[in-house]
């Protein structure tokens, strides 16, 4: 049953390669200029959703029980709380961090132009000096 499992996902990924291509090629993606901005929201936020949660078996360290119901999944976990494991609960929320301050320090210097180093011809001094957009 697992054979057949990894077999159709294969199946699948090439169906679905096949077809990002042909409608790359036909430059089908402005059909999405026709969804509403809250339907791309939705389904953003919902697939969001649904991949955050299928993360915190490994976020946590411990088994969760795969269901059709995300809220399910959510009670499961923090039923099952005290059962995590230190060491992959540390790294994700190191994790976690890293790339929250990664987002913001991008954010923030994202408008700093290059660093100039210029020589002062006169001394043997180097100066450094960011200059904001």
């Amino acid at each position: 049953a697992a054979d057949l499992a990894v077999q159709f996902a294969a199946l699948l990924m090439c169906i679905v390669g096949v077809l990002s291509a042909l409608l790359g090629l036909a430059r089908a993606g402005m059909l999405s200029s026709f969804l509403s901005h809250s339907v791309l929201v939705g389904f953003t936020a919902g697939a969001a959703c649904v991949i955050a949660l299928s993360q915190l078996k490994h976020l946590l360290g411990f088994r969760i029980p795969k269901s059709h119901f995300p809220i399910e999944t959510l009670f499961y976990a923090l039923a099952h709380l005290p059962e995590t494991k230190p060491a992959p609960a540390i790294m994700g929320v190191l994790a976690i961090v890293y790339l929250v301050a990664a987002r913001y320090i991008k954010r923030r210097w994202a408008s700093t132009k290059p660093i100039v180093i210029a020589e002062d011809s006169n001394r043997s001094e180097f100066s450094v000096k960011l200059e904001r957009a």
